[in-house]
């Protein structure tokens, strides 16, 4: 009778972790990815919400083509330091060299683009810290910082690769 019992448990264990396993592999396979596709469907969001914000004179950035800074987004790029971090020689360099790196960019859009997606990798450097620091002191997101940082830098970007800011048109 014991053994029927402990048989009894024992299966029902069993079957339980199995369970949990089938459970586990099903509904968390490949969480990566689903991540990526989360990140960059809030990303999307973020952009038609500044441009939203643009368009009513609210927003850092306005949403003529092509995007450009506000007078709200100059100042936050003064205040926070960007300004004086990206106008270093030194620094402008090394953002130039990562924008000009393979895949080389062939128009005014992939500049902006490259400039963007350079800027976010770099915001985890020490060159980024008192933007962070900056952000985190005054209750705000990076991502916003770092969106005006592109857009200001695109400019400088598209002067050092021969484009002009009317190409983007």
């Amino acid at each position: 009778m014991i053994e029927t019992i402990i048989l009894s448990v024992t299966t029902f264990v069993g079957l339980l972790f199995a369970g949990i396993g089938w459970f586990i592999k099903h509904n968390f396979d490949n969480i990566e990815t689903k991540l990526d596709k989360i990140d960059t469907r809030t990303s999307d969001i973020d952009r038609r919400v500044a441009s939203i914000e643009g368009r009513f004179g609210v927003a850092y950035t306005a949403s003529a083509s092509p995007v450009k800074l506000t007078e709200k987004g100059e100042e936050l790029l003064k205040k926070s330091g960007a300004k004086v971090i990206l106008d270093k020689e030194e620094n402008k360099k090394t953002i130039i060299s990562k924008i000009k790196a393979e895949p080389k960019p062939t128009n005014a859009y992939d500049v902006q683009e490259k400039t963007r997606k350079v800027i976010e990798e770099m915001a985890n450097t020490p060159m980024f810290l008192p933007l962070k620091d900056y952000a985190f002191n005054e209750g705000m997101e990076l991502e916003v910082i770092l969106n005006v940082v592109s857009i200001y830098f695109r400019d400088c970007a598209l002067s050092e690769l021969g484009f002009k800011v009317e190409d983007l048109d």
